[in-house]
């Protein structure tokens, strides 16, 4: 998540579906490849974060950003889909079709799939 996002209280949203699409993608690629990245991530710093990362749901925080960004909903909802399995993927595709301006990218990826 950039810092500037982070500070600016007016792209709140954007931090959180940030931090959530970050943390749920180090967690996928963790079953891809063995990898585990939110333990290289807290390994990396040499003072103690916070909150122990794994105990982070990245979803929920993406579920946050959604509920706090209404015009981004249909984005949100699509990367959504991304980050989980079926059936809530489909789930979360559908609203973001229903929702997707008409002639956008976003619609136009969806049609395809």
């Amino acid at each position: 998540m950039s810092a500037s996002r982070a500070r600016d209280g007016t792209s709140q949203p954007l931090a959180w579906f940030d931090a959530g699409y970050l943390i749920e993608s180090y967690r996928q690629y963790n079953h891809i490849d063995g990898v585990d990245m939110l333990a290289a991530f807290r390994f990396a710093h040499a003072r103690p974060l916070p909150v122990e990362l794994e105990t982070l749901d990245g979803y929920a925080l993406v579920q946050k950003a959604m509920t706090l960004a209404p015009e981004s909903r249909a984005e949100m909802e699509f990367a959504a889909s991304l980050m989980t399995r079926e059936p809530v993927a489909g789930r979360h595709r559908e609203r973001a079709a229903a929702d997707a301006p008409q002639g956008s990218l976003l619609a136009a990826n969806l049609a395809r799939r």
